[in-house]
């Protein structure tokens, strides 16, 4: 709305291979692994609404997915706007700074005060119920499955406990090095779940003719995607891991840490040709 007349260039990271870039930071979001989730509660919903046809219950639950994906691309593309033009308003340190500095900075900037007590109130909003969900959901499944740890019961609300304060001392490290410890994370499990959602979508197809298909792609990705995260996690503690490193650096694609596509694809052949004989 207030326009720029010339954005700054794009710096750190997205200097070079911005959409490469745009793709795994992406993981952050936590959007399909928590796709994965809500896929199973809208589907349970609609079960609870006497919709016992399975075809129906598919369709109706596509309708959700497609509806929420239209609003995440409006959503983004303004904050794609938004990362845009706010390197004209106020610099940014690529080294050091996320998104939570550039809208920080272009609230001030803009609305002063004012703006920057409202997109606090905004995170609080916004955050408040994701971790109250978080807490109570991990707090009841390891009171089911932990009920006692070292000879001493532990209740719901003891787990709850744990989970608040462990919470509160992680959160006291910063934005910057959470993202920096749980990007390696992220990047492990995201291309498992990218490849059985694709895989899910192509099960007509190719997973019912072919149902080992599912055991070797997800085997080798997550030996790629894995071996990954441990080299990536030792290089943000300050260490590395030569051979690892070296053996990662085989893999097509690992430059821009895509180098579990091989895996893959290798895995989804290798699944054709083990399935069973007729």
């Amino acid at each position: 709305i207030h326009g720029i007349a010339t954005p700054a260039k794009p710096m750190g990271d997205y200097s070079t291979n911005q959409i490469t870039r745009g793709f795994l930071d992406g993981y952050q979001t936590m959007d399909l692994l928590a796709a994965l989730y809500f896929g199973i509660v809208i589907s349970a919903n609609i079960r609870a609404q006497q919709v016992d046809d399975e075809s129906q219950v598919q369709k109706e639950t596509a309708y959700a997915g497609l509806g929420t994906g239209v609003l995440l691309i409006v959503i983004y593309g303004a904050l794609s706007y938004v990362g845009v033009v706010s390197g004209a308003i106020a610099t940014i340190n690529p080294a050091k700074d996320t998104g939570a500095t550039v809208l920080t900075n272009l609230t001030s900037s803009l609305f002063g005060t004012f703006g920057t007590a409202f997109l606090g109130i905004v995170f609080v909003i916004a955050c408040l119920n994701v971790c109250t969900g978080l807490i109570c959901t991990c707090a009841t499944y390891f009171h089911t499955r932990f009920q006692t740890v070292a000879g001493r019961t532990l209740s719901y609300r003891t787990w709850q406990i744990i989970f608040t304060v462990f919470s509160f001392i992680v959160s006291n490290a910063g934005l910057s090095a959470i993202i920096k410890v749980s990007v390696p994370v992220l990047s492990a499990l995201y291309p498992i779940a990218i490849v059985l959602v694709l895989l899910a979508l192509t099960h007509k197809k190719l997973g019912a003719r072919f149902p080992r298909v599912y055991f070797w792609t997800v085997l080798l990705v997550g030996i790629a995607s894995f071996a990954t995260c441990i080299s990536s996690l030792a290089a943000v503690f300050g260490g590395s891991i030569g051979w690892l490193d070296a053996a990662l650096a085989m893999l097509p694609l690992q430059q821009y840490q895509l180098g579990w596509v091989m895996p893959a694809i290798i895995g989804f052949a290798i699944g054709i040709a083990d399935a069973p004989r007729r």
